[in-house]
């Protein structure tokens, strides 16, 4: 099966190379050249500098024998405004009447090679502000054009976007080209007017040019490989002004030009035909591996791909009040402190080696241990206060104040777990093992939103000590970490964002909401974003990744999403989620059969 991508690229190439157009020269022998119409551009062009140096001549004249002080600096403003637009006035050489020059590869005898600053107004753009774009004006960004095809994705107004850069202007029928990361070839003809950010060149194609055959040309294998060569910078690659200008373009005449971007329009809408059936081939095969995969997740979820493992360790049930006596409480506010927010030291799992608990005994011990810090806080906040009633110096008092006020904020995030099966109201979803207990997703994990420093731009970096700025496009579906960032932020946003820290999980929470991922680097994340952590106590993050995966978790999620365009996972509604908890032994166990599993139907589906 030929691939889709590789049969454009060599379709493309075929073009610019003059093969495709072999044909149309041979039916069309009498027509002149690309050398004939550039010399007919050059001869009308020095014409035209040559009017307009003599008017310059003649302001410049009547500038100096003005005498009324208006007229004077208008005349000085209109020289100045000529002198300009006679700079404009340049003539075309074709590389190849240069005997030192190197043609890239051969071209038909009536091409020539030409630089597309000369072909084009390239590098010449017009900056507006942002207090003078309208609310309906179309502001377009590098994320809004897919990749190597050409094709806009999405048009977004200013009311929308709301920018606050500088934008640059451009018109109907002008090349819109990514100019960072430039090897991603993104590049669109412009429907209608518009402003785009910095991090694109629009430019025109000039009288005797077809703005479809540079489109092209510029989504062309040869085009990609030189301009690879050109960039600079190593994260963020960017392609500069004047090696844009000087980027050498096999010109074929107009009337060729015209009929290789007709032929490559059909021969690429044929190209796309053929990947359609193409992708529908291979979907379903990704949809017989998606089923496979559902059902080995639902199969765990239901506690039937452990059922052996519960056999094998029948679980000897230990009373809770046994635990807390068995276990190391803190005694002093110091030792308090150096629990982490649940407020548990060492999971009851730990604090046992004599028998296979029930999720119900570790919530159990949990409940216990929780309990007691929150008492032994609530003991030392009365002795605070007590202090701060008696306290007579003033700075004291104020610390003690503070003190006693985050104490009581602190006291506030003490809660207990309740399992929901505990309750004879409850009706589960589903069947579980006795063992396990059914339980809300936010009480056995913190769940908290990332944030977005604005305008994002304004805080991108190149910097080794950057932070990397995690983005959903750093991920692959299906993938289950994220290993690193294309993208990296100055410490100057770390106030406007969320910083999270490896082995934490994350989730999507926007448009494609719901995707799970292990963080395996530190960063920071946008308002895209959920992150749950802390869950060590009752959870695995391989057991969580797997649960959040499923296909009850993910249809819960489908019918708690907001929003009519966008759709936005609340951080509440996921908090809300109902889950089943197996013991944390148990857990283990699931994760790495999981993972055994699902591994070998990725082999069975990529097996030739």
């Amino acid at each position: 099966m030929i691939n889709p991508k590789n049969l454009k690229k060599s379709i493309l190439d075929y073009a610019i190379r003059g093969e495709l157009s072999a044909k149309f020269r041979r039916e069309n022998a009498d027509n002149t050249t690309a050398f004939d119409e550039i010399a007919a551009y050059n001869a009308k062009i020095t014409q035209i500098k040559g009017q307009r140096e003599t008017l310059l001549l003649q302001i410049e004249k009547q500038h100096k024998s003005e005498k009324n002080a208006h007229r004077k600096a208008r005349l000085k403003t209109l020289s100045g405004s000529l002198k300009n637009k006679i700079k404009t006035y340049r003539t075309i050489t074709p590389l190849n009447q240069n005997p030192d020059f190197t043609p890239p590869f051969d071209i038909p005898k009536e091409w020539a090679w030409v630089k597309l600053g000369e072909i084009t107004n390239y590098g010449n753009t017009i900056q507006v502000k942002p207090t003078d774009l309208k609310f309906n004006d179309w502001i377009l960004e590098l994320e809004d054009i897919e990749k190597e095809n050409g094709v806009l994705l999405q048009r977004v107004k200013f009311q929308e976007r709301n920018s606050k850069s500088n934008k640059i202007k451009f018109q109907t029928g002008d090349i819109l080209f990514g100019t960072l990361r430039p090897y991603l070839q993104k590049v669109i003809i412009a429907d209608e007017n518009g402003f785009c950010s910095s991090e694109i060149m629009p430019f025109r194609t000039f009288n005797f040019i077809n703005n479809k055959y540079i489109f092209y040309y510029l989504l062309s294998n040869f085009s990609l490989k030189h301009i690879e060569q050109l960039t600079y910078g190593t994260r963020m690659p960017r392609l500069g002004r004047t090696d844009g200008e000087n980027l050498p373009i096999p010109l074929p005449p107009l009337a060729e030009q015209k009929f290789i971007a007709g032929q490559l329009e059909q021969a690429l809408t044929a190209c796309e035909q053929y990947e359609s059936t193409v992708n529908a081939l291979l979907n379903l095969e990704d949809g017989l591996f998606n089923k496979i995969s559902k059902s080995v997740l639902d199969y765990a979820i239901h506690g039937e791909l452990s059922a052996q493992y519960r056999r094998e360790n029948a679980p000897a049930v230990i009373a809770s009040r046994d635990l807390s006596r068995r276990s190391n409480l803190p005694t002093t506010e110091n030792q308090a402190n150096d629990y982490n927010d649940k407020g548990i030291a060492t999971t009851a799992t730990q604090s046992r080696n004599d028998g296979v608990l029930t999720a119900f005994d570790e919530i159990a011990a949990y409940n216990a241990k929780i309990t007691q810090i929150k008492g032994q806080r609530e003991t030392l906040l009365l002795q605070i206060e007590k202090q701060h009633k008696s306290e007579k110096n003033a700075h004291r008092k104020a610390r003690l104040k503070t003190l006693s006020g985050s104490l009581k904020n602190k006291i506030k995030t003490y809660r207990t777990i309740t399992p929901l099966n505990q309750n004879p109201e409850f009706t589960p979803p589903f069947d579980i093992p006795k063992e396990w207990a059914w339980v809300k997703l936010g009480e056995i994990c913190e769940i908290v939103r990332g944030g977005s420093p604005r305008p994002i731009e304004n805080y991108l970096t190149n910097s080794e000590n950057g932070l990397n700025w995690i983005k959903i496009s750093d991920t692959d579906i299906g993938g289950k970490y994220i290993r690193k960032t294309a993208q990296k932020i100055t410490k100057d946003g770390l106030h406007k964002t969320r910083f999270v820290k490896a082995g934490s999980l994350l989730l999507t929470n926007s448009m494609s909401f719901g995707r799970p991922y292990i963080l395996e680097i530190d960063g920071c994340i946008h308002d895209g974003w959920l992150v749950l952590s802390k869950f060590q106590n009752l959870a695995t993050i391989d057991f969580l990744f797997n649960l959040l995966t499923c296909g009850y978790v993910q249809k819960s999620f489908r019918e708690t999403v907001v929003g009519a365009v966008v759709k936005n996972l609340s951080t509440e509604k996921v908090q809300e989620t109902i889950i089943p908890l197996p013991p944390l032994a148990e857990q283990k166990f699931i994760a790495g059969q999981l993972e055994k599993l699902l591994d070998l139907c990725k082999k069975l589906k990529t097996k030739p």
